[in-house]
Formats: C-alpha cells, sequence, structure tokens
C-alpha cells in the first residue's frame, strides 16, 4: 500500500512489551476475510523483542510507528488517531485474536447504518480464565444506562467512523485514565455526539492473563474511579456519602463483596438512583432500569458460593424492586451453580 492510498480500515495496534502473544495477534488480523485495511502498530517504546518480531512481517498493509518515548496507553491511542488513514478506526489489543470475519462484518454492517458513529461486539474469554461469552447490549437506550456504571462495549472490538473523531475534537482518551478506564470516558463523550452499538456476535477471541497494576496505579485509578461516580451521581442530582459511593462501586462492578444482607444494602440504593433518574431524565427510563435489574442478578451470582440463600435473596431483590427475573437459561445455570436441582426453581422461573 502506497503512502497515497486510502484504506478503508485502520486497524489500531498499541504495543508495550507484548512479544508473547503479538505474533498471533497479527497473523489473526491478517487472515480476516476483508481486505482493504492498514495495520497501524504503534510501539510504545518497548524493552523485550515486539519490535523485530514487527519488523519480521513483510506484508505492506502494516505500518509500524515508534514513539520516541513512553507515553502511555492513551497518549498512543490519540497519536494513532492522528495517524490513521482509513474511513473507520478499528481497536485491538496486541494479546488478543480476532475471529476471521470480524472486519467484514462490521464494516458492512456500518456501510449499511450510516447513522451510527461505534459499533462493538461480543468477545469470548480465554486464557486464564474458564472460557465463556461476554454479551454486550445492541439496545441504543441500554448502552447510554450502562455508561452510567461501567462500558458497554469491549474495547478491543470497537469499531469508529474517523470523521467523526475529526469532527468532535474532545473526542480522545484522557491521560488520566489509566488502568483500562481510558475507553469507558472515550464512549461517555462519544453518546453525547452518535448512536452506538453492538453487533451480537463474537468478534474477538478476549485473552485472560494474570498481572496487576503497581501500588501506586491502583491507588490512582481508586482515585479516578470515586471522581467518575460523584460525577455521574451528580448528574442525576445526588450527593453521595462515603457508604453509598462504597455500595454504588460494588453494583457497578456487579460484585456484592463481603456484603451480608445485600437485598438491605443494595436495594434501597437502587431505588434512591431510579427515583433521581424519573426526576432528571439524564438516562432512557427503560434502559436505566434494565441497566440495574441486570446488575442485580450479576450481584446475585457473585454470592454464589453462598448456595441457596445467593437465590432466595435474588428472588426476594428482584420482588421489591419489580423487576422481572433473567432468562431461563442463565437463571438455570445460577440455580445449578447454587446445588438447586432444575426441580427445585419456582415453576414461574422457567
Amino acid at each position: 500500500m502506497t503512502q497515497n492510498e486510502r484504506p478503508l480500515v485502520s486497524i489500531l495496534l498499541p504495543v508495550y512489551n507484548g512479544e508473547e502473544y503479538l505474533w498471533e495477534a497479527i497473523q489473526s488480523v491478517l487472515a480476516q476475510t476483508f481486505r482493504d485495511f492498514e495495520l497501524l502498530v504503534i510501539d510504545d517504546g518497548s524493552s523485550d523483542r515486539s519490535l523485530e518480531i514487527l519488523n519480521g512481517f513483510q506484508d505492506p498493509r502494516i505500518r509500524v510507528v515508534e514513539n520516541v518515548r513512553n507515553q502511555g496507553l492513551p497518549g498512543t491511542l490519540n497519536r494513532g488517531i492522528s495517524l490513521a488513514r482509513g474511513k473507520y478506526i478499528a481497536r485491538m489489543d496486541c494479546d488478543d485474536v480476532c475471529v476471521p470475519r470480524r472486519l467484514e462484518w462490521q464494516v458492512t454492517f456500518m456501510e449499511e447504518h450510516p447513522k451510527i458513529g461505534l459499533c462493538g461486539g461480543w468477545t469470548r474469554f480465554f486464557g486464564e480464565t474458564r472460557p465463556r461469552t461476554i454479551k454486550t447490549p445492541s439496545s441504543e437506550q441500554v448502552i447510554r444506562a450502562e455508561l452510567f456504571f461501567d462500558t458497554p462495549f469491549a474495547h478491543p472490538t470497537v469499531i469508529i467512523r474517523k470523521e467523526l473523531l475529526d469532527k468532535y475534537r474532545d473526542l480522545r482518551y484522557d491521560p488520566a485514565d489509566i488502568g483500562g478506564l481510558e475507553d469507558w470516558g472515550l464512549w461517555r463523550k462519544c453518546a453525547r455526539h452518535f448512536q452506538m452499538t453492538n453487533l451480537q456476535r463474537v468478534l474477538l477471541r478476549y485473552r485472560v492473563r494474570s498481572g496487576s497494576l503497581s501500588t501506586s496505579r491502583f491507588s490512582r485509578k481508586l482515585e479516578r474511579l470515586q471522581e467518575i461516580d460523584r460525577e455521574s451521581l451528580a448528574t442525576l442530582a445526588i450527593s453521595a456519602t462515603d457508604e453509598q459511593l462504597r455500595i454504588h462501586r460494588l453494583l457497578c462492578y456487579g460484585s456484592a463483596g463481603s456484603v451480608e444482607d445485600p437485598v438491605a444494602t443494595f436495594v434501597p440504593w437502587v431505588k434512591i438512583l431510579e427515583a433521581a433518574n424519573l426526576r432528571t431524565q439524564v438516562y432512557p427510563s427503560m434502559g436505566f432500569r434494565e441497566a440495574l435489574r441486570r446488575r442485580w442478578f450479576w450481584l446475585s451470582k457473585s454470592r454464589a458460593h453462598l448456595g441457596r440463600v445467593a437465590f432466595r435473596d435474588y428472588i426476594k431483590g428482584c420482588r421489591a424492586l419489580g423487576y422481572r427475573l433473567q432468562g431461563p437459561t442463565e437463571l438455570a445455570i445460577f440455580a445449578l451453580k447454587i446445588g438447586l436441582r432444575r426441580s427445585s426453581v419456582p415453576r414461574e422461573v422457567l
């Protein structure tokens, strides 16, 4: 591909010491059924064999750019946005694996739906975890509501129109957002300008690896999360106490932690959130309620190790909140996980 040729898609792949899985990730891109792309790889000061591996590829669609100094992920991604030549920018990480028709499916969808500015999809977890599919929502209402709690997109599955990133100059990654927060901040800004969705199919195999932030970076991430939570709650005219912030963060994570009585702890807070949104009308009411309902189910599943009491509290909470129960398949899996026979699950549940 010559310098003057403009590909339809720029695949933006940042690398920092990614030698272990980089070759496999790039091979999954080169094996795409859709061929009109450039693979823009930005090395952020790697000290391992990443550059050597990159330079071993001869495919003319691969562009390798080196940062003069380490800029971190947000800075590297922002540089990639500036350098990308495609009509679309697709994200990819250096340890994940694209399914062969990922670009074909996404480009076809975007070309057929010009009002959609950003599109992600489902992921299949593998690596140091049990294999499972993570299904992100497609509904515009639910996606906007989910942004209040967490990101409704798997970052390395996203494709976005480059013209929108050029048009709205606020659409850049914030260097203050670290430890996986950078994409959430960008999607919240995107929601102000255009529609977003997720394809209801697996686009990428997402590798789960052990690893942790340094103590200082973890502390900064927690501080940033608290700032984001306070900002989000302020949009609903809620001034939260420290205890409410703690409960809210557990709700956002979908984890009950060591909470002994989740019904008494979370149901009042969920009611406060729903009432505040009904007053302020910040988020679509049905989408917001659905996002909360999903989180109550996740909270309940996080207590599965406690056995039948977790299922009992889930039903109790649903009744208190007026929520419909989860779909029969997921509910049956939850029941089996805690040792309930299918015949022991209330008939109206299944």
